[in-house]
This record gives C-alpha cells, structure tokens and sequence, in this order.
C-alpha cells in the first residue's frame, strides 16, 4: 500500500522500470500502463482522486515521475485514463449478453431498465462514482466528460437499437435521441433519487419503469400509424 504521500510500502511493480534503457517496445509501454493505471486506481480509490499525488501515484506503481509523465502528461490525463478503464469494463461486461436481449422494443427496453438499475449496483460503478466524486473536486470538467462520454455515448447508441428494435430504420419523425434521453435520465434520476432519499421500492418502482416504457412505445406507435 501507498499513502498520499508518495511512501511506498509494496515493490510489486518496480519490475516495470526494469529493462534496457530507450524508448519502450509496443507491449512494454502497454505493459508499463497497465501498472501505472491499476496503481493509480487503487490509490485514488483509498485517497480519493484530489488528495492522492502523481508522486505517490509512481511510488505505487514502482516506476519513475518521469516515466509517469511521458505515459500521462497530467493528473487530469491520469484520472481520465482510470475512468476510461472502469467505463470499458462496465461496458465489456453489460454487452456480454446483448444477443439474449429479447427483438421487440417494448420487452427489450424493460430488459434495459432493469440492467440500468444493476449497473448501480457493479463494483466498477461505485468506484468510478467515487472517483468521479473526489476528481471533480479539483476539475469539474471530469464529471462534465463522463456526462460527455459515458452518459451521451449510452444516450446515442440506445437510440440507434430502438430505431432498430422498433423496425423504423431510416424514417424521419422520431426523434431516437430525446426519447432515449426520456429513459437513460428518466430511469436512472428516479432511482437515484430514490435510493439517496431512502425510499427505493423495488416494487413501486418496476411499476414506474413500464410507465415510462409504456409511453415511449406508444409515441412511436403514434409515429409508426402516422406513417402509413
């Protein structure tokens, strides 16, 4: 373990500044970052992102500031990269079973809803909201490029699999990305919202989820009637 300070209390990766001197092959330097990113991780993760130092950060990982620097050209550049890998994961593990997604939109959405509510539960969630939590403490920009990256990046492909779910590709008259919006920030803020304030429902608020899936169908039933 490492504290904030940078005094190290592990050499478990001071194998990664071994070798010859010079620039790093390919897989070396991927080598290099994959010991810098999951020190950096574990330490803002203790210390939180704003407390814990690029000093301590290269302590941990076992590798010079120097070489910590020409990997990640900023603390802001580090904690971006942590965040990437935790999104990456996430993702690898929510599409692994995207093909047992049922065809049909109603059913399909409903099964998305209810693997949003799971998502809040994944260890990679509540850590990157940890992080996001501490980074932001010292540039709101971080949480300002999950919003960007993550949240808008969800946002547009869940569009895109309604349009196809909803066997609509390539007609004009539904605006794809407002009403996955509807349902990314209808869902989850209700969740959220619920579980902060203590009176999260399971029950309740399954029911609130099909309203909400409810009224998406029926908009773009309306559209789909429109167009014939």
């Amino acid at each position: 373990m490492t504290d904030c300070t940078g005094n190290s209390h592990s050499g478990h990766a001071k194998a990664a500044t071994k070798g010859r001197a010079g620039r790093p092959t390919a897989a070396r330097a991927a080598e290099i970052d994959r010991v810098i990113l999951k020190a950096a991780r574990k330490l803002f993760l203790e210390v939180g992102a704003d407390v814990a130092s690029m000093d301590a950060v290269a302590a941990a990982a076992g590798v010079s500031k120097g070489t910590l620097y020409a990997r990640f050209t900023s603390k802001d550049a580090l904690i971006a990269a942590v965040m990437d890998g935790l999104l990456e994961q996430m993702d690898k593990r929510a599409s692994a079973t995207n093909h047992l997604l049922p065809s049909e939109l109603e059913p399909r959405l409903k099964e998305y809803a209810r693997r949003l509510v799971e998502v809040f539960s994944w260890t990679d969630y509540l850590h990157l909201d940890r992080l996001m939590a501490t980074a932001s403490r010292i540039n709101p920009d971080l949480k300002r490029r999950w919003d960007r990256v993550a949240l808008a990046g969800y946002v547009t492909t869940l569009a895109d699999e309604m349009e196809r779910a909803a066997g609509l590709e390539g007609q004009s008259g539904v605006d794809w990305n407002s009403l996955a919006q509807l349902f990314v920030y209808g869902i989850s803020g209700r969740y959220l919202d619920a579980v902060t304030n203590g009176d999260f429902v399971r029950a309740e608020f399954d029911v609130y989820c099909a309203t909400v899936v409810d009224a998406i169908v029926a908009c773009v039933g309306f559209q789909r009637e429109r167009g014939r």
